[in-house]
């Protein structure tokens, strides 16, 4: 049943793309990782230490691999909430300590950036976040 309630998730219409939903939850090493820590995730944040999203090695390689698809979302949710540029909301990212300008510099050169790691991480999180938030609100609808 479980199964079955996060394939219904992960194919429902909110806010995150399905790609992301399946990175994210696969990154967890599975949907009951992915369950049982979402209310935890939306509650304390990433950098509480999730499964898949602890160390750089790990959040660097999420984003890398899935960089097209956070960034899409990341433009998306810049313009839904008001921000001019996805570097300006990127900036104002808790766990980003980097001025606009600096995180494009980051996304146009990529890991030939000293900074990549940080942008890719603080990414990485992003991700993790707004699909868990996707997903508690879903569960509860």
């Amino acid at each position: 049943m479980a199964t079955l309630k996060i394939s219904q998730f992960i194919t429902s219409t909110t806010n995150t793309p399905e790609e992301l939903k399946k990175a994210v939850i696969k990154q967890m090493q599975g949907i009951k990782s992915f369950a049982e820590d979402a209310q935890d995730i939306v509650d304390h944040g990433a950098a509480g230490g999730f499964t898949g999203f602890i160390y750089y090695s790990d959040t660097t390689k999420f984003y890398s691999k899935n960089r097209n698809s956070i960034l899409s979302f990341a433009r998306e949710q810049a313009e839904d909430i008001g921000y001019s540029t996805v570097a300006n909301m990127v900036a104002a990212f808790n766990c980003i300590d980097l001025k606009p300008h600096e995180v494009e510099y980051v996304l146009a050169f990529g890991e030939k950036s000293d900074d990549f790691t940080h942008l890719a991480n603080g990414l990485a999180w992003f991700a993790l976040e707004e699909v868990a938030r996707d997903y508690v609100q879903w569960r509860q609808c």
